[in-house]
């Protein structure tokens, strides 16, 4: 499972060095601090940024939404 993670990350990093294409790239992370350096190094990514979770009355905003959709 390391090797496969190991692998996995290293075409990730090689795409994001390489890219000459105009590609928008969004990823995720339960815990950004757990990654390794190399994917901080600068030029990788253009934007970091932290997004919390919706408060009660967002919640309540995104429920409306969906449950029209279910009636």
């Amino acid at each position: 499972m390391v090797a496969y993670q190991g692998r996995l990350l290293g075409t990730i990093l090689t795409f994001l060095q390489e890219r000459d294409s105009p590609y928008f790239i969004v990823a995720t992370a339960n815990d950004p601090r757990s990654m390794p350096s190399e994917m901080y190094r600068k030029g990788r990514w253009d934007e970091i940024f932290f997004i919390d979770l919706p408060d009660e009355m967002e919640r309540l905003s995104i429920f409306k939404i969906l449950s029209k959709n279910m009636v």
